[in-house]
């Protein structure tokens, strides 16, 4: 006969494995909405628009492109997660907004409104603070 910490570690395992089984069900059901609505839309877009393949085929270089920096941002935004305070990492993602309003203004013209400036003004305040914040 086993003996009771042996039943117990086994019993232990067993709720374990069903637990995960369960949740995973779970992550199943609850994305299966999703999948059903967002898979046919190719297929749908294809039949609307006959000529989009062809399109997309002839961008494929521009679009290989596009997808490799895209792959290569997310290696850095990982790599930088793994070698530093998260913290830091994403209050240096919030400089993107600073960026995307400078690029805005001065290679599309676009005023930005006060409302705009004041959010600017804030986000660097906050940058200044989580950057303070460890001295």
């Amino acid at each position: 006969m086993r003996s009771l910490p042996t039943r117990l570690r086994r019993r232990a395992r067993l709720r374990l494995r069903r637990a995960c089984a369960q949740d995973h069900f779970v992550v199943e059901q609850a994305t299966r909405p999703t999948q059903l609505l967002l898979s046919p839309h190719p297929a749908r877009q294809n039949l609307r628009e006959p000529g989009e393949l062809g399109r997309v085929a002839a961008n494929a270089r521009t679009g290989s492109l596009v997808g490799f920096t895209s792959w290569l941002g997310s290696a850095s935004w990982f790599t930088a997660f793994t070698l530093q305070i998260a913290a830091y990492v994403r209050t240096l993602g919030l400089v993107e907004l600073a960026f995307t309003l400078l690029i805005s203004r001065y290679a599309f013209r676009e005023h930005p409104r006060r409302t705009e400036l004041l959010g600017l003004g804030l986000l660097g305040v906050g940058i200044l603070m989580v950057l303070n914040s460890g001295r």
